[in-house]
């Protein structure tokens, strides 16, 4: 079966052809966080919502040392990303990662471990079109949710600006299960505050559920 080339027809989606490149081709330049292309309407489809994956965040001011990653927190952050992707995003039918975590426990001979899943390719290049481990995992997530897409934040990093302080950057790609076509990837970066403060997670979740945000709210937080 071909998995390149192939279009979405459903809702008009666009695809984001910017930071899209041959599968597999060197990356010229990393996306630059809090981009202006936001990801497709996914209003009434069913996505899953895979766990943070540790690990760099692709830069064009380069990676951290190892010692800069967040690491520790990762669950928090999974959780205020699930929070706010359904506050932005109600018309989409999430697969939350809490519940990919109980499908897998239920079914071991998925053989699926999604807090070390095989993202290492977006930090090295540039992917329009994603290959096995990871499309055989998303694949078979994706027949027991019966979901047609799935968000994966492929990194998450703590950047310091001073010594005390910094902010958390995400790294996701929203990829088409059946074809493995990778239609949207980004880096979105939270505000800055002090080094481990619970607001970090917080504002950087904020920011990332706003590229799928299918409601607008004004700056008290109510919709309009």
């Amino acid at each position: 079966m071909k998995r390149c080339g192939v279009k979405v027809a459903q809702r008009g989606v666009l695809l984001c052809a910017l930071v899209l490149v041959a599968c597999g081709k060197p990356a010229k330049q990393a996306p630059q966080p809090n981009q202006t292309a936001r990801a497709p309407d996914l209003s009434g489809r069913t996505v899953l919502l895979l766990p943070v994956q540790p690990g760099p965040v692709p830069n064009a001011a380069g990676t951290t040392a190892p010692g800069g990653l967040l690491v520790d927190g990762l669950g928090a952050l999974d959780a205020e990303i699930a929070y706010w992707l359904q506050e932005n995003s109600p018309r989409t039918k999430w697969v939350m990662p809490d519940a990919l975590r109980r499908t897998v426990q239920r079914s071991p001979t998925l053989a699926i471990d999604l807090n070390t899943l095989d993202v290492s390719a977006f930090r090295r290049a540039q992917v329009r079109r994603i290959g096995d481990p990871l499309y055989g995992d998303l694949r078979k997530l994706a027949a027991v949710h019966d979901a047609s897409l799935a968000v994966v934040p492929v990194a998450a990093e703590f950047r310091p600006t001073s010594t005390d302080s910094g902010h958390i950057e995400i790294a996701a790609a929203l990829v088409d299960v059946h074809y493995g076509t990778v239609y949207w990837f980004g880096v979105v970066a939270g505000e800055t505050g002090a080094r481990g403060a619970a607001e970090l997670a917080v504002s950087a979740a904020q920011k990332f559920s706003r590229q799928f945000a299918t409601i607008q709210r004004d700056t008290t937080g109510a919709i309009r």
